[in-house]
């Protein structure tokens, strides 16, 4: 089952959304730090924006359960447009503590934003169609984090702050006609139309339960919140620092590396998308396979180098590669949460599993933090190797599970 006009409309609110909440947000970030010359500041934005979306996530999925869809999403962009024309005001009166509050509204709005997409998903599409459906939103975020950065820089640059947010406004009207035309029925849930708290607590209680119940389902969680803690902060944390202050990579070398890892996942969403029926018979423990390899020749390539630029290109194509892999293992896991748990539910129990993700990031990222402030050139290059064995050790110990991914074909 594909319904192929709904899933282009909802790639076409969802890439506009995207677009003007980015733009939105960096232009903001580069106005509070050039204004104020406040790292406190700086950092503070950032933490809010985090401390939102955490606080709204447990919330979040109930409400894309128990509410209509298309109503949320059209609610959601009116919320960011209401948002945006505040900042112009902000802005205009250079209020930082105001900012500091939308960037809070912000985190909290996205964190109803990213598990009602991924519930509305499997009401237009089904199997390896849904799979699919899911790279193509997924490429979505890839793209406007490339994209959006160079696009709200430039306007940053050349026009006055005003008129760029004017163009997230626009943004937001097309997201918001697009999601208009959605394809979705009415279906309430549970007395939706009266707020009760108790019948919130229930929702969430049972979405839990489910959970507890469904041991792979569990088990597929906790290995997303281990890779986000143990990987994807690594990623964020230690390469970036390696490649600008040990390996000394300049300017260009230094954006033009940051460019194809950002790209990386990108392709690996594509690859997806042209080619699931293929990767859905391949055991995922291959892929950790791949990953642990890249790392490993990351470390042999930090470890035994001889010329630094040629070692940061290296380190370069083998991250690259791996956020490419990580991607697609990202997706595997997704599809079969979204696929295996009643439509009534996917909205609360994707807001669990990102939830988890979203805490052990920013755990995971001040942990590597603190090593690499702490620990020898030569001992930080350890680290990745040591990363690559226990993603190896990873990949060996869910054998099981992935083989049961494998035979259920997703």
């Amino acid at each position: 089952m594909l319904n192929k006009r709904a899933i282009h409309l909802l790639v076409m609110s969802q890439l506009c959304s995207v677009m003007g909440t980015m733009i939105c947000q960096f232009s903001l970030i580069l106005f509070v730090l050039d204004q104020t010359r406040s790292i406190n500041y700086f950092a503070s934005l950032m933490a809010v924006m985090t401390i939102g979306r955490l606080m709204g996530l447990p919330i979040g999925g109930i409400l894309v359960d128990r509410y209509n869809k298309k109503k949320i999403m059209v609610s959601l962009d009116g919320l960011y447009f209401m948002m945006t024309l505040y900042s112009i005001v902000c802005i205009r009166q250079n209020s930082f503590d105001q900012i500091l509050l939308l960037g809070f509204m912000m985190g909290l709005v996205s964190a109803v934003e990213t598990p009602l997409v991924q519930a509305s998903l499997p009401l237009f599409s089904q199997g390896v169609s849904l799979l699919k459906a899911n790279s193509l939103i997924s490429g979505i975020g890839y793209f406007a984090n490339i994209v959006a950065p160079a696009i709200g820089g430039y306007l940053y640059a050349t026009i006055p702050l005003e008129f760029g947010m004017i163009l997230c406004l626009i943004f937001y009207l097309f997201a918001i006609l697009a999601e208009a035309c959605l394809p979705i029925a009415w279906k309430q849930h549970n007395n939706g139309a009266k707020f009760r708290l108790h019948d919130y607590l229930e929702d969430g209680k049972e979405a839990i339960h489910f959970m507890l119940e469904q041991k792979q389902m569990l088990k597929i969680c906790l290995l997303a919140t281990v890779l986000n803690f143990a990987i994807a902060s690594m990623f964020q944390t230690i390469l970036p620092f390696i490649l600008r202050i040990h390996l000394k990579a300049d300017n260009f070398t230094y954006s033009m590396i940051q460019l194809n890892w950002g790209l990386g996942p990108l392709c690996g969403v594509l690859l997806y998308s042209l080619r699931a029926k293929k990767l859905l018979r391949t055991n995922i423990w291959f892929f950790f396979l791949l990953i642990s390899f890249c790392l490993f020749a990351s470390w042999l390539t930090l470890s035994y180098r001889v010329v630094d630029s040629q070692s940061s290109w290296l380190l370069g194509g083998f991250i690259s590669f791996c956020l490419a892999i990580f991607s697609i293992v990202s997706l595997h896991l997704l599809g079969y949460i979204q696929l295996h748990t009643p439509k009534e539910m996917v909205g609360r129990v994707m807001s669990i599993v990102f939830f988890l993700s979203t805490v052990a990031m920013p755990m995971g990222q001040y942990i590597y933090g603190w090593l690499g402030d702490h620990l020898t050139a030569k001992s930080l290059y350890q680290v990745i190797g040591l990363v690559a064995v226990f993603t190896l050790m990873l990949g060996i110990g869910h054998h099981k599970l992935f083989e049961q991914i494998k035979e259920a074909r997703i």
